[in-house]
């Protein structure tokens, strides 16, 4: 067992990981492999007010949860309104961006395979 508290996690800027095309992106890894994580990580994803990920796709399924904040989610040629509360599904391969339209943080609890999975 491994217990944490947020506030004590760094956010890390997305440049540093490798994460082209974000702006104003940071990620927060909360499980990971480096706590024994075999199978699924989880990270909280914090958008600044007028930040986005890239448009981007990948091989494994992805779940969300919108903690906080408003945005919208691109997703097959259109723009789906989220705020908190929202929970969403990615399919492997689905191309998708998140973008902050709000005031505040938008904040999204991401869950995923582990990549070697």
């Amino acid at each position: 067992m491994k217990i944490k508290y947020l506030g004590d996690i760094t956010p890390i800027p997305s440049e540093k990981i490798g994460i082209g095309g974000a702006e104003k992106l940071t990620i927060r890894p909360l499980v990971t492999q480096a706590d024994g994580a075999l199978t699924v990580t989880m990270v909280l994803l914090e958008l600044a007010p007028g930040g986005s990920t890239p448009n981007h796709s990948h091989q494994r399924e992805e779940e969300i949860f919108v903690k906080k904040g408003t945005g919208l989610l691109k997703y097959s040629g259109k723009d789906i309104p989220l705020h908190s509360g929202f929970v969403i599904y990615l399919g492997p391969n689905e191309a998708h961006q998140f973008v902050n339209t709000g005031s505040e943080v938008l904040e999204l609890l991401c869950v995923t395979l582990i990549q070697n999975v």
